[in-house]
């Protein structure tokens, strides 16, 4: 028990090290998203991963605030999904 009390410490301690940057190279965030994402951390999370599960184009999860914000603009409608499911008279790509 002792060693995984270690690892989830040296965890603990790499996603503070990584919110701290985060939060300095971001850019703008409002005070509630910075409260979020640091409750996010302070929960075991990275701040690279999101708990909506979206992911960018490249593969990667999506970053917590950027994927918090594209949410909120879904949910509002302000923006609409770049890329759907073919139908059957379009063109997709073959799994």
């Amino acid at each position: 028990m002792e060693v995984n009390n270690r690892f989830d410490e040296i965890v603990r301690v790499m996603y503070q090290r990584q919110l701290k940057e985060y939060m300095e190279t971001f850019g703008y965030m409002s005070p509630e998203e910075r409260k979020e994402l640091r409750e996010w951390v302070d929960e075991g999370n990275s701040v690279y991963e999101n708990p909506c599960l979206l992911w960018r184009e490249d593969g990667r999860p999506m970053d917590y605030i950027s994927a918090i914000r594209f949410a909120e603009e879904m949910a509002n409608g302000t923006i609409r999904p770049t890329s759907h499911p073919p139908s059957d008279t379009e063109e997709g790509i073959t799994f």
